[in-house]
């Protein structure tokens, strides 16, 4: 059996689907303040002097920490239904129809959240490997379950 990997961002999508989706759910004015806010991070991290997954993981407690789960879940699903089709590349559409034409199992690996872009996914028959959201009593910690998937 022939297997196809592809990445998300910016391989399937033409965006960071996190950053996205933070604008889609939160709004691009909550968005833009958190990066001003976080910015001293941001240049550590560029300077390679700082983790991609916490500067994940502040971008994540920012915005969702506290949230219930399953309120995330549904901003996840309504991100997927209305927004992920309007950043997908249109070259690597037509690469995964290939491969889904061919009967190759394909699966999508990213750093993003997994449950972003889990519905999308299923809804094009794709199988997905993304970062995983640690959960205490059923609220978003703002912290990644294991490590960032990069």
């Amino acid at each position: 059996m022939n297997i196809a990997f592809f990445d998300f961002d910016h391989t399937i999508s033409t965006k960071d689907s996190f950053l996205d989706f933070v604008a889609f759910s939160k709004g691009k004015t909550s968005l833009y303040l958190s990066l001003c806010i976080l910015a001293p991070f941001l240049i550590i991290y560029k300077a390679r002097l700082y983790s991609g997954q916490k500067i994940k993981e502040l971008v994540l407690s920012y915005h969702f920490k506290g949230m219930n789960q399953d309120e995330f879940d549904q901003l996840c699903e309504q991100y997927g239904r209305e927004r992920i089709n309007v950043i997908i590349n249109n070259k690597a559409s037509d690469r995964i129809k290939w491969h889904q034409e061919n009967n190759h199992r394909i699966v999508v690996v990213s750093a993003s959240i997994d449950k972003l872009l889990r519905y999308w996914c299923e809804q094009n028959c794709l199988e997905l490997i993304g970062s995983r959201l640690a959960i205490e009593e059923g609220k978003l910690s703002g912290k990644l379950l294991g490590k960032n998937c990069n």
